[in-house]
C-alpha cells in the first residue's frame, strides 16, 4: 500500500460529458477501493457541468490544500454557442424562454461584438448556479421559483476569439481569469447582438500549465495510471513565484513566524527579481525547504515573507 506522501499531487483528468465533477471523484475512489489503497483526502479544483468536457484537476491528500490557487489560474476554453434562443439556465439543458430570428447576423458583427468583452467586464452569474443567495445556493432557489438575484461581479477576459461562425451557431476560443461563467459571456454576447444567445457546447482546455492534450482518458484510468500521472504540487503551482529557504528558517515558518527575507540570506534559487522590485505588496509565493520536504504558502511584502498555508511538512524532528 502506498504512503499518503506518495499519493501527494495533482491529478489532470479528461472529463467527458454527461457526469458532474464530483462523478470524476467517485469513479476514482472505486479505483482505490478495487487496489486495497487508502485515500485519506480527495477533491477537484475548477467545477464542470455535466454537459461540459475538458481539463478537471483531481487533487489527491495535501493537494487538496492548494485548491484556492489552483482555480485562480488562468483557464481556456473552447465554447460552442447558439444564437437565437435563450434559456433560463443560460445552456442549452435549460427550458427555452425567448427565440429570435438569427439570419441577419453576419461573421463581422459577432467580431466587434467579441472585442467589447475583452478586459475587465462585469457579468452577472447565471441563476442557475452554485453561488449562494441568503445561505441558499441559486440553482436550489431557482428551481423552487424563488425570485433571483445574482449580483454582478468583476471578471477579466483575457482573450476571446472566433474560431468558427455557421449559422446560427459560432464557435469561441476564450482566455478568462477567476470567477468567469462562459454560459453567462454566451447569454451576453446574444443580448449585444440583439437576438440572444445560449451555451451549446463547452471543453476547458487548459487551467494554468494543465492541458487537454495531457489529460488522462477517464474511461480507461487506473491505479498505475494515477501513481503515474501525479503532479507535484510544487510544479503543479508553477504560477506562483518559489522560494527556496534553508532548514532553519522553514520551521520559522512553519510555526507562524514572519521572515525578513534580506537576513535569512535565502539561497540564490529565489526568483531574483522579488528581491529587487521593493514595492511589490502581498504576493502569493510558494516556499520550499531546499530539499523540498516541507511546503508552505505564503504572501511576500516588502522583503518580508508571511506564512498562510501549511502544504505539506517532512521534516525530521529536532531534538
Amino acid at each position: 500500500m502506498l504512503t499518503k506522501t506518495q499519493l501527494r499531487g495533482v491529478l489532470n483528468v479528461a472529463k467527458p460529458t454527461g457526469i458532474s465533477s464530483y462523478d470524476v471523484i467517485r469513479i476514482i475512489k472505486q479505483i482505490f477501493k478495487q487496489e486495497n489503497q487508502k485515500l485519506e483526502k480527495i477533491g477537484h479544483a475548477g467545477t464542470l457541468d455535466p454537459m461540459a468536457s475538458g481539463v478537471l484537476l483531481i487533487l489527491f491528500n495535501e493537494a487538496t490544500k492548494i485548491a484556492r490557487f489552483l482555480t485562480e489560474q488562468e483557464k481556456e476554453y473552447i465554447a460552442e454557442i447558439r444564437l437565437g434562443i435563450k434559456t433560463d439556465t443560460d445552456d442549452i439543458t435549460g427550458r427555452v424562454i425567448a427565440e429570435k430570428n438569427w439570419s441577419a447576423v453576419n461573421r463581422g458583427e459577432i467580431a466587434k461584438v467579441l472585442a467589447q468583452f475583452i478586459g475587465e467586464i462585469n457579468q452577472i452569474p447565471p441563476s442557475f448556479s452554485a453561488l449562494r443567495q441568503k445561505g441558499q445556493r441559486l440553482y436550489d432557489l431557482a428551481r423552487a421559483g424563488e425570485k433571483i438575484c445574482p449580483k454582478p461581479r468583476r471578471v477579466f477576459i483575457d482573450e476571446l476569439d472566433l474560431l468558427e461562425f455557421k449559422p446560427p451557431v459560432l464557435v469561441i476560443r476564450a482566455v478568462v481569469g477567476k470567477g468567469t461563467y462562459i454560459r453567462a459571456l454566451a447569454r451576453d454576447i446574444g443580448e449585444r447582438l440583439g437576438i440572444g444567445a445560449t451555451l451549446n457546447r463547452l471543453t476547458r482546455t487548459k487551467i494554468g500549465d494543465f492541458k487537454l492534450e495531457d489529460a488522462v482518458d477517464l474511461k480507461n484510468l487506473s491505479f498505475k495510471d494515477i501513481k503515474d500521472h501525479l503532479c507535484p504540487l510544487s510544479k503543479a503551482l508553477s504560477n506562483l513565484l518559489t522560494i527556496y529557504v534553508k532548514d532553519t528558517t522553514i520551521r520559522k515558518l512553519i510555526s507562524g513566524q514572519e521572515i525578513d527575507c534580506l537576513e535569512q540570506k535565502c539561497p540564490s534559487r529565489v526568483f531574483t527579481r522579488i528581491w529587487f522590485d521593493r514595492l511589490l505588496k502581498a504576493t502569493p509565493v510558494k516556499i520550499l525547504d531546499e530539499e523540498e520536504r516541507a511546503m508552505l504558502i505564503g504572501f511576500y511584502s516588502f522583503g518580508r515573507l508571511k506564512p498562510v498555508r501549511l502544504v505539506y511538512a517532512d521534516l525530521p524532528k529536532t531534538e
